[in-house]
């Protein structure tokens, strides 16, 4: 029984709820607002939105869930606002969707979204629906792409910059790179014990980052596991040849491994972040797999 089955419309009317981040990616979201009422205005379905504010946003949105009953609740923006719709959408049983008009979308590449507006409506309006796994970290819901280290570091950095775009991004590698350090860790894995000095640790249920570098050659979304994949260091030329290719090219400085249950124990706190939002420094990371706990729109089937 899927989640449509348990919340199924009694007509061929959906009742929909669009999640929109008005700060994802810096777009004007009217774009998106302004063709979601042409779509739906001779259609038998109905709508209504709700934007983030980041207070509260959880418990704002599934008091939407449960007032409104929708039969979809489609995330307007990128890969955290995304985060947010699958985490609540799976608590309350409906099905999750996404509009792409984040500045990180990785999700969308992995769930093959088109990034046209009109396109990726007809997305939502259509009948492709998949089960995806997610991950428990640290308390944290995450359905793509988590890690400790470098790129956590260089995330918060990115934060705490006013300036947007290329050479602002640019910039903020570059001075990641430079004060980069190794860190020791403990890994207990299933019943696997590993140790490794590394420059970033990342617990993958995706295989992209939003940026396209693909990081987890062999991952999917729906296999009932997850990878640990160690970098033992990065250098700023494996990381302008990972732009280029759109592979990151760190071997043989990287080793995956791929389980259920995980936990790390850091010798110091390192940079943290779930799904691109940086989480602070962590000494301790638990992670367990949740298999097939979402049930998302998609354009075709997925790897």
């Amino acid at each position: 029984m899927n989640f449509e089955e348990i919340n199924m419309p009694t007509n061929d009317a959906y009742r929909f709820l669009f999640v929109i981040n008005p700060c994802a990616g810096g777009n004007d979201k009217s774009v998106w607002q302004d063709a979601i009422k042409k779509h739906f205005a001779d259609g038998p379905h109905t709508y209504s939105f709700l934007e983030t504010t980041g207070k509260n946003d959880k418990k704002n949105l599934s008091e939407a869930i449960r007032n409104r009953h929708p039969h979809r609740v489609i995330a307007v923006g990128g890969d955290g606002t995304l985060r947010l719709v699958a985490e609540l959408a799976a608590r309350h049983k409906v099905v999750s969707g996404m509009l792409p008009a984040g500045s990180a979308n990785g999700m969308a590449s992995e769930l093959s979204l088109p990034t046209d507006v009109d396109e990726a409506i007809k997305v939502i309006l259509g009948d492709e629906l998949r089960y995806l796994d997610a991950i428990r970290i640290n308390g944290h819901y995450s359905i793509h792409l988590s890690d400790a280290g470098l790129n956590a570091q260089l995330i918060a950095h990115f934060e705490e910059t006013p300036g947007r775009g290329l050479w602002s991004y640019a910039r903020q590698i570059a001075k990641t790179l430079r004060n980069r350090r190794r860190f020791e860790a403990k890994i207990y894995l299933d019943d696997r014990y590993i140790r490794h000095r590394a420059t970033m640790i990342l617990i993958a249920n995706g295989r992209s980052y939003g940026t396209g570098v693909l990081v987890n050659e062999n991952g999917s979304l729906h296999d009932g596991n997850f990878e640990v994949i160690v970098f033992r260091d990065v250098t700023f030329w494996g990381v302008v040849r990972s732009f280029f290719k759109g592979v990151a090219s760190f071997r043989p400085r990287q080793q995956v491994y791929s389980g259920k249950n995980l936990r790390i124990k850091l010798r110091r706190p390192m940079p943290f972040q779930v799904d691109g939002e940086f989480m602070g420094r962590v000494q301790t990371i638990e992670a367990q797999i949740l298999p097939r706990d979402v049930q998302v729109l998609v354009s075709k089937p997925i790897p």
